[in-house]
């Protein structure tokens, strides 16, 4: 888990290495994006810490590496905000990173470092940040989708698990408390299946499953082995009644596609009222409670009289198709084929008319779109928006753009771009989509200066 070092100015003097420092004492100053808590040593130096919390009195042991990092020998004083972590394998497994801390904590950290990056990165001295939604009675069991490292010569027989934090070894759970009973007791067949015959795990290297709120599961297995893989679809029907499909992602081949094993390779899900088919290497949100705040964010903060809108990333059609019956003219845009293949699908669900679809990367198609629009919504990649796409909105969005983000530091940067051009920042609300972990997600409102 590494932190983005944007938010902060790293200076490691070139006169200690960190076998000649030995352990060091520090206070834990503050979270960082990434996860890690930010300390200094007495030197003045930054070291980051995983497991540690705002306010934490450490020793630590400083490791190898720029910028130095910790590893912690003793917590000498606990923070008011550590609490004790529910997983048994908190500390190893490299996914809840701050499950030691409380959920009110997670909240207010992550709503200072969305302020962060919008000062340190986009230069905003002033914009409103509220208070980050969430709460701690949905901070659990609240994934629908799933996905667990492989590896089928383990020294006891094949291993069903995550990665370690900081490396490639598998740690296996009994219970993984971020995911529903169902998902839980999912993973514990398909390894009591591989361990009784190890050979249905021949090229296995990840199982993603999804789960929805019919209890319906669909799995993809990420593997080298069609023959195998088959065969463990076949075994597994016999003993999981509600697994409706699976399908085969050959990762010896450069972005390979899902390809249907056996049953079929969908779901439906609904969500706000509407019905959504989710096929196999689609995305869709991870967290439903969460993605339901979001869409309230979104109703809040769109214009009420707008004529058209454009949504951008559109995935299988979420804003599109929640918005469709307050404007009468929206376009969605979308680059991954089985994603538009379910909008598409869903336009039909759903008796949607006025949506129209627009395949292709969206800069690519966005050059060829030469129509106004009054309102857009962007949900970008991790990576945020390429440069051409911020120019094509600036042209042609004509009064409100409302961006989704999934990074703070990305959407720092092009706020910073989208100001520079003549928007203005009315505020970033964040949402805790994912409790126990650094993730953050935030809708910005920007209007027309």
């Amino acid at each position: 888990m590494t932190a983005t070092r944007d938010m902060i100015s790293v200076s490691t003097p070139e006169t200690a290495t960190p076998q000649d420092l030995g352990p060091q004492d520090i206070i834990i100053d503050k979270l960082v994006y990434g996860g890690e808590g930010l300390g200094r040593l007495p030197s003045g130096e930054v070291i980051f810490t995983n497991w540690s919390a705002p306010g934490d009195e450490l020793t630590v042991l400083p490791q190898p590496g720029k910028p130095l990092r910790g590893q912690i020998q003793q917590i000498r004083a606990a923070s008011p905000d550590r609490i004790a972590a529910t997983c048994a394998v908190f500390g190893q497994c490299g996914g809840c990173n701050w499950q030691h801390i409380s959920g009110e904590s997670q909240r207010d950290w992550k709503n200072r470092i969305v302020q962060e990056s919008l000062q340190r990165i986009g230069k905003f001295s002033e914009i409103s940040v509220p208070v980050t939604l969430g709460e701690d009675a949905t901070a659990w069991a609240y994934r629908n989708r799933a996905q667990w490292d492989v590896e089928p010569a383990g020294p006891n027989g094949p291993l069903l698990g995550y990665h370690a934090a900081q490396s490639k070894a598998i740690v296996e759970f009994d219970h993984c408390h971020i995911l529903p009973e169902g998902l839980n007791q999912l993973a514990l067949q398909i390894r009591t299946m591989l361990r009784q015959n190890p050979g249905l795990a021949q090229g296995l290297k990840r199982v993603e499953a999804i789960r929805n709120q019919a209890g319906q599961t669909l799995l993809i297995f990420d593997s080298t082995n069609r023959a195998a893989s088959l065969a463990l679809a076949h075994a597994l029907e016999e003993v999981i009644p509600d697994l409706v499909g699976v399908s085969f992602r050959n990762i010896s081949k450069p972005h390979p596609s899902p390809v249907l094993l056996t049953g079929q390779n969908y779901l439906r899900e609904t969500m706000a009222g509407k019905t959504y088919q989710l096929s196999a290497g689609s995305f869709f949100q991870t967290n439903l409670h969460g993605a339901s705040q979001l869409l309230s964010v979104l109703e809040a903060a769109i214009l009420p009289n707008a004529q058209s809108l454009l949504d951008i990333y559109a995935g299988v059609g979420v804003f599109a198709m929640h918005f469709s019956g307050r404007v009468p003219r929206v376009l969605a845009v979308e680059s991954a084929h089985s994603a538009m293949a379910d909008a598409k699908e869903n336009l039909g669900l759903n008796g949607i008319k006025n949506v129209e679809l627009s395949r292709g990367e969206a800069r690519a198609v966005l050059h060829g779109l030469k129509e106004e629009f009054d309102v857009a919504i962007i949900d970008p990649p991790r990576a945020g928006c390429t440069p051409e796409v911020l120019v094509w909105i600036n042209k042609y969005v004509k009064q409100q753009l409302l961006y989704v983000s999934c990074n703070p530091t990305t959407l720092a940067r092009d706020l910073k771009t989208l100001a520079a051009a003549g928007w203005h920042v009315d505020r970033v609300q964040p949402v805790d989509m994912f409790p126990q972990t650094y993730h953050i997600e935030c809708v910005a409102v920007l209007r027309r200066a």
